[in-house]
């Protein structure tokens, strides 16, 4: 299938492409299951990295409430 998906860095959109379904995104979203499945599927289907996905994970760890990890996320 063709996914329709958007390049992000941490703070914004870098483009958007039309791309067949590619490992890379299965790779993520595997990567990605210590957040929960649909927050995986969220970020391989909105075309972020393994390391930005290590990223959430290091600040989801360091967060002691859901806005405190919504706050390091916004930083």
């Amino acid at each position: 299938p063709i996914i329709y998906m958007h390049i992000h860095i941490m703070h914004s959109i870098v483009s958007s492409q039309y791309l067949p379904q590619t490992d890379a995104s299965h790779q993520v979203s595997a990567w990605a299951r210590p957040l929960g499945k649909t927050a995986a599927h969220y970020l391989a289907a909105h075309g972020y990295g393994i390391s930005d996905v290590d990223t959430i994970i290091q600040l989801c760890r360091q967060a002691t409430s859901r806005e405190q990890f919504v706050m390091l996320l916004a930083a």
